[in-house]
């Protein structure tokens, strides 16, 4: 019986431009990978909602900025690449977050709607918050439970067994 235990960081993230504005979580793996030589999270899972529609989850087929959405996040410095952080809302339309460069400046963009052509905000550095909120301690799988219990069956045996042996050698 193998098993390996489920963990997850979480980051909050809020992001606003003009009349656009999004907020929620989004759930990582809770060790990084190196990518473009920066540490990085893969996102697992999102939620939240913009400008009051809900996020339904990941779409990392999402046409985003240059193609698919990588699913990478960053905690420091520019959050996402350009390809982003490709999502689904309730309504049937997708998004992505991206970084891009509008008006020959490096900032995060956001894509709004199913082909990855409309760019519906331009976020500054100041209009995009990421905080590391939880890192969940893993959980112990059914299998690492009955190990568990199998020792402990096991040692309760020999503790018994030496004490009938104690016992017996006494008389």
């Amino acid at each position: 019986m193998v098993a390996s235990p489920a963990s997850a960081a979480e980051f909050s993230y809020s992001y606003f431009s003009g009349t656009v504005f999004a907020s929620g979580i989004f759930t990582t793996t809770d060790t990084t990978t190196l990518v473009d030589g920066r540490e990085a999270y893969t996102v697992t899972g999102m939620t939240g909602a913009r400008d009051g529609i809900a996020i339904a989850g990941l779409n990392a087929t999402y046409p985003g900025a240059a193609g698919g959405s990588d699913q990478y996040l960053f905690a420091t410095g520019v959050p996402v690449t350009e390809f982003g952080i490709g999502f689904d809302y309730v309504n049937g339309l997708s998004g992505n977050i991206f970084n891009g460069v509008f008006n020959n400046i490096a900032q995060l963009g956001e894509y709004y709607g199913n082909t990855g052509t409309g760019l519906d905000a331009q976020l500054g550095p100041q209009n995009f918050t990421l905080t590391q909120v939880v890192t969940t301690p893993a959980v112990p799988e059914p299998a690492t439970w009955m190990m568990m219990i199998l020792g402990l069956a096991g040692v309760g045996g020999v503790v018994r067994s030496r004490r009938r042996t104690l016992r017996h050698a006494r008389v």
